[in-house]
């Protein structure tokens, strides 16, 4: 049984600052590293090997790439998108387009300018600024 902990008080402090990192399985590695770090410019801050003896590729921003565990359905999908904030989107639209990647229309939600997209696993990626802010 899961026992029910006290509600967060409004003056208590959350001892959660942000989002640490996200590690992605994926079906092809260097499909997916291929997308990250040549189409969205990622960077590599590390390869190494996960306890379970698949590779890992940490990016500096924050996402790890591996392949799905032997034998896991690779069809499961743990979370509706990814979001990562830019400075400005429209490099990113103009790499987009040259590379023939479909995306959404740019959208203005309340936290700047949006698009959708999809890696080569069928990751739903959102990037978005932060230029139409009040």
């Amino acid at each position: 049984m899961i026992r029910r902990k006290k509600q967060i008080d409004e003056g208590e402090k959350t001892v959660i600052e942000s989002i640490s990192h996200l590690l992605l399985q994926v079906r092809d590695l260097a499909a997916a590293e291929d997308f990250y770090l040549n189409l969205l410019g990622f960077s590599v801050r590390e390869r190494a090997t996960l306890k379970d003896g698949r590779p890992l590729t940490a990016l500096n921003e924050g996402l790890g790439l591996t392949v799905f565990p032997e034998g896991a359905d690779p069809g499961f999908r743990t979370a509706d998108h990814i979001a990562f904030r830019v400075d400005d989107l429209a490099p990113l639209v103009d790499r987009m387009t040259k590379a023939n990647l479909s995306y959404e229309a740019v959208t203005s939600p309340r936290y700047g300018n949006s698009i959708y997209f999809f890696d080569p696993d069928g990751n739903r990626i959102e990037l978005h600024d932060q230029l139409n802010i009040q």
